[in-house]
């Protein structure tokens, strides 16, 4: 599984870089505002704070015996990782590329450093460790 997980997270990641490129060639700039466009801001919100769960699980004992009895620290690390990377690539469909202040274009980009810092010690830090 891990290795079709990698696979899926990378092909995410890569249509996430590369549709961050898109405002090159595409604007929108009432979609942001739209009722489709407030839908995919909403779920990409929520799926941005879902990952959330498991450093808090992680971290405090009481929470992690309580949750651990229905779900297993690998499942909720998996959540974490796909919510972690689908959740930022809605928040992007919603902007519309629209990028026209200093603002939208920082938290963006801070958005997606945290998606790929993430996907690297996940992923790429395994061969490190094999060299």
């Amino acid at each position: 599984m891990k290795d079709r997980e990698r696979v899926v997270v990378t092909g995410v990641l890569s249509v996430l870089l590369l549709g961050w490129f898109g405002f090159l060639v595409h604007r929108s700039p009432r979609f942001p505002g739209s009722g489709v466009g407030a839908v995919f801001g909403i779920a990409g919100a929520v799926l941005m704070l879902i990952p959330l769960a498991y450093p808090i699980a992680k971290r405090i004992p009481f929470l992690r015996t309580r949750i651990t009895a229905h779900v297993s620290m690998q499942s909720l690390l998996t959540l974490h990782v796909y919510a972690g990377i689908f959740g930022p690539l809605l928040a992007l469909i919603h902007t519309g590329h629209k990028f026209d202040s200093g603002l939208g274009i920082t938290l963006t980009a801070a958005m997606l450093l945290v998606v790929v810092s993430g996907f690297t010690v996940r992923y790429l830090l395994t061969y490190a460790g094999q060299e």
